[in-house]
């Protein structure tokens, strides 16, 4: 990803919800080493708003505007890669979990029975909750 990727260009958060199921919903992604990443529309929600549990959440625009960035990581080779196992207690078992990390961004992806992966969501690297998901104690690092 040595290109430098444009920012995204939308005023509302409808736009931006177009532009993600165009570039994200509406096409097969693949990593670097040919898994499926599947993305649904209820991930924009997921990814784009920040303090979910809060009574207010707010749409990361900053975030929004780099969604590009998002996709180019995924698809990144030079992508640094963290592999995570993360024990469900809703589902009663353990998931993979893997932290794309190139620059700033970090992208973590979950991974179904199939092997494909799902998108779960996206920081800043510096951002608090990538912190407190490494420091959890139902995850460990795998490599």
């Amino acid at each position: 990803m040595s290109k430098k990727l444009p920012l995204v260009e939308a005023t509302t958060e409808q736009k931006f919800f177009d532009l993600f199921k165009q570039h994200f919903v509406s096409s097969i992604l693949y990593t670097h080493d040919q898994k499926i990443v599947k993305v649904k529309e209820g991930h924009f929600r997921h990814i784009f708003f920040r303090d979910k549990k809060s009574a207010t959440p707010y749409f990361d625009i900053w975030l929004a505007k780099r969604m590009l960035w998002i996709r180019e990581i995924i698809l990144c080779s030079v992508s640094n890669i963290e592999v995570y196992e993360q024990y469900n207690s809703g589902k009663k078992r353990s998931e993979r979990v893997y932290i794309y990390t190139y620059e700033k961004f970090c992208v973590f992806l979950g991974e179904e029975n199939a092997g494909n992966l799902y998108i779960i969501t996206a920081y800043r690297k510096n951002h608090n909750e990538i912190g407190r998901f490494k420091k959890s104690p139902s995850v460990r690092r795998i490599k």
